[in-house]
This record gives C-alpha cells, structure tokens and sequence, in this order.
C-alpha cells in the first residue's frame, strides 16, 4: 500500500477542485471517512452551525447500510472551516442543479450525488480518483 505524504494530498486535492466529486475526495481526506460514508452522507446529517456531522458506520461486506445492523453505529466528526467552506459551495451547486434539471432532479437529499441528484456509484468515484490522480 502506498500512502500519499500532505504535500501529495494537497497536490491532489488542487487537481480536483473543480472536479464534480471533489467534495468526496475533500470530505475523505479531512475527516478520514471511508467511501460508504462519504457516498452515504445526507444533508440532513451535516450540522455546519456546530461544524459536525453524524455519520452511518458500517462493517458489511456490501457497503452502505441504513445503520441499523448490529455491526453499524453512528459516529459525529468535527469538521473545520474549510470544509464547512467546502460543503456551503456544494450545498449552493447542489441547489442550482437542483434549480437547473427541474422536476427531473431525484432529491436523495445526497451530499455527493450527481447534477440530477441521483447516487453517484462506488466504482464510478473509484475510477474518478484513478483518472485524477
């Protein structure tokens, strides 16, 4: 395994800022949650008054789950300003999108999701990050 030193993730995350799924690979890197939570993360779950949100752990083989198996638990993370930053943007691009497509927006209430609302799938943000990288 190979794990970036700061110097290359902050080179990677300024490679990505303007990509779609930045928020993903911000959100990975400065709070330290895996792909499922990040994937899974609902608007309703961030607290950017308090700078928190509440996240869906789980330990299935099969990714997200709605957090009531007995191997998932619910933890809060404390968030700093700049993802707060980050994360008021998104909620700002998610709203014109949401303006934007209309009644053909699926609202999830999804923070990383895509312009018509709908869930951006693992593999695809697997093969985003490959591509950037």
């Amino acid at each position: 395994m190979h794990v970036w030193d700061e110097k290359q993730l902050l080179q990677f995350l300024n490679s990505s800022k303007h990509d779609s799924l930045y928020i993903a690979f911000h959100l990975a890197a400065m709070t330290g949650m895996c792909r499922s939570e990040v994937l899974g993360l609902r608007w309703k779950d961030v607290d950017i008054k308090n700078s928190l949100l509440r996240t869906v752990v789980t330990h299935t083989p099969y990714g997200a789950s709605d957090g009531k198996t007995k191997a998932s638990f619910t933890r809060t993370i404390d968030l700093d300003e700049v993802t707060i930053t980050e994360l008021e943007k998104r909620k700002e691009r998610v709203e014109y999108e949401k303006e934007r497509a209309g009644r053909t927006y699926k609202d999830n209430d999804s923070v990383v999701c895509t312009s018509l609302g709908t869930y951006v799938i693992p593999r695809n943000l697997n093969r985003k990050w490959y591509q950037l990288k």
